[in-house]
């Protein structure tokens, strides 16, 4: 995991949409995809991660350095119980 998002070039455009490059885009693809997923089947808010995209990479990334025993999905798991101290979320 942080193999890619060192490989992982991230530019916000004028139009507030990002420009991708290197091989991290994987991560930036499946992190997208799980945040679309959980904000659909949760229903209530618009965005259970309270931040974009960009941020989440960089926290996942953050959080893995400093507990690389977890994996990926652990680290997003961490990420939307700490953004959702409160309410009851099941894995």
């Amino acid at each position: 995991m942080l193999s890619l998002h060192a490989n992982l070039t991230i530019k916000k455009t004028i139009s507030n949409t990002y420009t991708l490059s290197g091989s991290g885009k994987e991560l930036w693809n499946w992190l997208s995809g799980y945040m679309t997923a959980v904000n659909i089947v949760l229903k209530g808010k618009v965005n259970y991660f309270g931040m974009g995209t960009d941020v989440v990479v960089n926290w996942v990334a953050s959080f893995c350095r400093d507990y690389p025993k977890n994996d990926l999905s652990g680290a997003v798991w961490n990420l939307l119980l700490s953004q959702n101290a409160g309410i009851k979320l099941t894995r």
